[in-house]
């Protein structure tokens, strides 16, 4: 092959190549990647289910990309457990010469769908911030700098990978004739630029989160959020560390196995990390008790930008339907909403919540002193916004 070498490798002295029963990957890599599925699949649906029958808003940006992550990743699994049957993940001097060519294909065709899978993630979670994180211009600059990064490099990598060799089939057929630049460009750009991303990702929130006044054990609680992340974040870092074996090994059916791991956990990483921003919600409405006892302090303080839907989103926390919560108490400053009364929302830009509370008979109550603004909705002056019913 042109540039990834598909010539059957020789086996170290004192081994003999194992055709019928060789050693490789298989059944770590099947099992990895099954519940990789069902993992993202259970936390996709929840998300969208979460944003249509509980939020009640229709699906925005950060959730078509969501979905569109799920779809990719479900066609990369496919791809790559695809050339695993073909002799990815064995050694190469175990691999038959004639499924090197087709081994090779899928495994492209999977790195290709991994580069639109990667930056789909990204742009989810950045979308996400869109809607959490404060509305400042400072801080909405950066984010929407982060998107614009995010589509020119995956878009600018995705085109060079299909664009490699002339005609493509020269990337995986050594038989075939053409043109190729050194395609071990590629496997360094796109881990280079993921781990730049990730780290951009992960680091964007942590200054809106720390600048809140909260205890430093609720900032870290809330920055418990984006473990997921970091853990991404290490994925990236490993794939990036490992691509110069790509070009240095001669059993490189082996090395690729190995880097499409990590490629496979900071994706589907990526696409939990974006779902779990609306767990609260789901909780809350699928099994109150429970979730009363893990995001009680959460159930009104939530910050966000002054939109429509992220409103909304500040409304992921709270109780509905249910009305036998007692006396959950919150120290905080500086959100942005809070609701109201029954389809009622008011915005704060600035004011402190001294104590949310709701008495076992099924009513509550709120004091709320400080400054408003005109908000999507509902508006109240300062003076008529001192108690409110909260649902």
């Amino acid at each position: 092959m042109a540039s990834l070498g598909n010539d059957v490798a020789l086996p170290p002295a004192g081994t003999k190549p194992n055709f019928l029963n060789p050693e490789d990957h298989m059944v770590q890599n099947v099992a990895l990647h099954t519940v990789c599925l069902v993992l993202i699949t259970g936390f996709v649906a929840m998300r969208v289910y979460t944003r249509i029958h509980i939020i009640k808003t229709a699906l925005g940006a950060d959730d078509y990309c969501c979905l569109v992550s799920y779809c990719l990743s479900v066609a990369f699994s496919g791809l790559a457990l695809k050339s695993y049957t073909l002799g990815i993940g064995r050694h190469m001097w175990d691999v038959p010469a004639p499924w090197l060519p087709f081994a090779f294909k899928f495994y492209t065709i999977a790195a290709q769908v991994f580069m639109l899978l990667s930056g789909f993630v990204k742009l989810a979670i950045l979308f996400s911030y869109r809607h959490f994180l404060s509305p400042a211009a400072k801080t909405r600059h950066l984010v929407n700098y982060g998107i614009a990064l995010i589509c020119c490099f995956h878009t600018g990598l995705y085109f060079a990978s299909l664009f490699a060799c002339r005609p493509i089939t020269a990337i995986w057929d050594a038989n075939t004739k053409g043109h190729c630049f050194p395609l071990s460009i590629i496997p360094y750009a796109s881990a280079v630029s993921s781990c730049v991303m990730d780290l951009y990702v992960l680091l964007l929130p942590l200054p809106v989160v720390w600048s809140l006044n909260l205890s430093f054990t609720w900032k870290l609680r809330i920055l418990a959020v984006f473990n997921l992340g970091l853990m991404a974040c290490v994925a990236s870092i490993i794939r990036l560390v490992m691509s110069p074996r790509i070009q240095k090994s001669a059993d490189l059916t082996w090395i690729l196995s190995k880097i499409a791991v990590w490629g496979l956990l900071e994706v589907d990483l990526g696409i939990l990390c974006a779902c779990l921003m609306l767990l609260p919600a789901f909780l809350g409405q699928v099994i109150p008790e429970r979730a009363q006892s893990l995001f009680c302090r959460f159930c009104s303080v939530v910050p966000g930008p002054s939109s429509r839907r992220s409103l909304d989103l500040s409304l992921t926390f709270t109780n509905r339907g249910h009305k036998s919560w007692a006396h959950c108490k919150h120290d905080a400053t500086r959100v942005d909403q809070v609701q109201c009364s029954s389809n009622r929302i008011i915005r704060h830009q600035s004011f402190s919540i001294n104590s949310i509370r709701t008495p076992q008979d099924g009513t509550s109550s709120s004091s709320i002193n400080g400054k408003t603004s005109m908000g999507d909705y509902y508006t109240k002056t300062a003076a008529q916004a001192k108690t409110f019913d909260i649902p």
